[in-house]
C-alpha cells in the first residue's frame, strides 16, 4: 500500500462481469500488458458467450460461470492480486427505464464483490461506477459538465441503478477506509459505445434501426438529449490509466468531452451508413433520461495527463463497420424491440 502507481504485468487478474462488451476490450488490453492469468467471472445473463470464447484462445484466460449474487461463490472465484468489478444488472435507457426493480440486485452483487475482494487480500480494486450517480437536478438544467465534487452536497442519483452505484462507492470508502486496506480506483463511466455493445444502449439502438432500414425512423423523446458518448477503447484506456498511475484511493470521471444531441448522432449515423429514411418521428412516451449528462474530465487530464483519443465520428464509424459486418439483418429486424429494451 502507499505511493503512486501499480504494475499489472505478471499479476493474476479477475474481471467480475468478464463477458461484457467493455470487459472484452479491457481483457485484450490486460493481455497485451502481460498479466500472468486472467479470470473472467460472469453468469452470462447479459454477457456474451462469444466474447469469452474468443478470449479463451489465449492460454492465460480462464472462465468461471458464477452468479455473484451468491456471496460464497464470489469468495471462491475473486482470488487474485487485482479485481476489476464490471458486473451489474444493467442496460441502456430502454432497460433501466422499464426494469428499475431488477437493478436492486446490484446492491447485493456489489456488496459480495467488495467483501470477497477484501477477505481474499486483493491488492488493487477497480469499480466501474457511472455518471448515473450524479444529482439529477444538475442534469435537468441544460448542459452542465458533472464534476467529481458535485456529489459532496447532494445525493439524488438516476434511479435504482444510479443509487446502487453510489451505494457501492460509499461501501468501498467505508470498508477500505478510503484505500488504507485495499487500493481502490473508481471510474465513473459516461455513455460507453463500441464494437460488441448491446442494442439496449442508445447509440447501438440507433445503429440497429438504421441497419434494418426502419422507416419511419423512431427517435425516443424530442432528440435534444445531450450525451458525451465515449468510444470503448477510450474508456479502457481511462480505466487502465487510473489503475496504473493512481494512488491508494481515486475517484474520477472517464468520458469524452464532445457533447452531442441525439438528433446530431442520428444524422451522423445516416451519413456514415448510407441509409436515410423518408420520415423521422419522435416518440415522447418512451424513456429518455436526463436532458444532459456530460462529464467534466479536468481531473483525469490534470492529474494523469489522460484524455480521449477517438472523436465521436471516428468511434461511430468503426462501430458501424463492425455492426454491418457481424449482424444478421433478418434476426435484428425480427427481434428489434426486444433488443432495444431487454438485457
Amino acid at each position: 500500500m502507499g505511493g503512486m502507481g501499480y504494475e499489472l504485468r505478471d499479476k493474476r487478474v479477475v474481471i467480475a462481469g468478464g463477458a461484457s462488451f467493455i470487459s472484452f476490450h479491457l481483457s485484450q488490453a490486460l493481455l497485451e500488458r502481460g498479466v500472468r492469468e486472467l479470470v473472467l467471472v460472469d453468469n452470462l445473463e447479459s454477457g456474451k458467450e462469444e466474447n469469452v470464447k474468443e478470449l479463451l484462445r489465449d492460454k492465460r484466460v480462464r472462465f468461471e460461470k458464477v452468479d455473484l449474487r451468491d456471496g460464497g461463490k464470489a469468495r471462491e472465484v475473486l482470488r487474485g492480486e487485482v479485481v476489476f468489478h464490471m458486473a451489474a444488472v444493467h442496460g441502456g435507457r430502454g432497460f433501466i427505464g422499464w426494469h428499475d426493480a431488477e437493478c436492486v440486485d446490484n446492491f447485493l452483487i456489489d456488496r459480495n464483490v467488495v467483501m470477497a475482494s477484501l477477505s481474499n487480500g486483493v491488492e488493487q480494486f477497480f469499480f466501474a461506477s457511472s455518471g448515473c450517480v450524479y444529482p439529477l437536478r444538475l442534469q435537468r438544467q441544460g448542459v452542465y459538465p458533472l464534476r467529481e465534487e458535485d456529489l459532496d452536497s447532494d445525493f439524488n442519483p438516476d434511479g435504482v441503478y444510479g443509487m446502487a452505484k453510489l451505494a457501492a462507492e460509499v461501501l468501498l470508502a467505508l470498508k477500505t477506509e478510503k484505500g488504507k486496506k485495499m487500493r481502490v480506483a473508481i471510474g465513473r463511466l459516461f455513455t460507453v459505445y463500441g464494437e460488441r455493445a448491446l442494442e439496449n444502449h442508445a447509440v447501438m439502438g440507433l445503429i440497429a434501426k438504421a441497419f434494418v432500414g426502419m422507416d419511419p425512423y423512431v427517435i425516443w423523446g424530442k432528440g435534444n438529449q445531450v450525451r458525451n458518448w465515449t468510444y470503448v477503447k477510450d474508456i479502457v484506456a481511462g480505466i487502465l490509466t487510473v489503475v496504473e498511475r493512481g494512488s491508494d484511493w481515486e475517484v474520477v470521471n472517464i468520458g469524452s468531452e464532445e457533447q452531442t444531441p441525439i438528433r446530431e448522432a442520428v444524422e451522423l449515423i445516416f451519413e456514415l451508413s448510407g441509409f436515410r429514411p423518408k420520415k423521422v418521428v419522435f416518440d415522447e412516451k418512451k424513456p429518455v433520461g436526463p436532458v444532459a449528462r456530460v462529464a467534466d474530465i479536468s481531473l483525469m487530464k490534470e492529474k494523469f495527463g489522460w484524455q480521449p483519443k477517438w472523436s465521436f465520428r471516428e468511434g461511430l464509424e468503426r462501430t458501424l463497420r463492425w455492426y454491418w459486418q457481424t449482424k444478421d439483418r433478418d434476426y435484428v429486424r425480427a427481434n428489434l424491440q426486444k433488443l432495444l429494451t431487454e438485457r
